[in-house]
């Protein structure tokens, strides 16, 4: 097998699906989507915190999740290293679509963690016994970027 342009294009088509599922491909992929969705200038990769310099000049970290945990949450992970590294903090739910994007200030003061994890209800309910869990989903509710 050569590793050249060409058969790495090859590979790549033979191989999307299993690609795809891997986390830390598709999590590129979808910071390459949403900058190119948001004109934003793609950092990520470069030994920045952060994914993305919007037109203002603010850094975004982008973190996106795609597979529903114990049947009712989502979660992301690594948040402990990011903060004071971005201006805005914006999470993509892969499942349903939805985006988010709040303030880095107030994403720390706000949000809870369980291991360096961020979860919320994958449905959206804030009425949930994980008092956790209903925070976060409120918070991710009063950013949401409406399309």
């Amino acid at each position: 097998m050569s590793y050249t342009r060409d058969s790495i294009k090859k590979f790549v088509q033979d191989n999307i699906n299993s690609l795809i599922d891997d986390g830390v491909i598709a999590g590129r992929v979808i910071e390459q989507m949403v900058a190119k969705k948001n004109n934003w200038k793609n950092v990520g990769g470069n030994n920045f915190s952060y994914d993305h310099v919007d037109e203002d000049g603010n850094k975004i970290e982008t973190k996106s999740t795609r597979s529903i945990q114990l049947d009712r949450y989502l979660r992301i992970g690594g948040m402990g290293n990011k903060k004071n590294c971005c201006d805005i903090m914006q999470i993509i739910d892969t499942i349903s679509g939805r985006e988010f994007r709040i303030p880095h200030d107030i994403f720390y003061k706000r949000a809870r963690f369980d291991n360096n994890q961020f979860w919320w209800s994958c449905n959206y309910d804030t009425n949930i016994r994980s008092y956790v869990k209903s925070i976060n989903t409120e918070l991710l509710l009063e950013h949401e970027v409406l399309q």
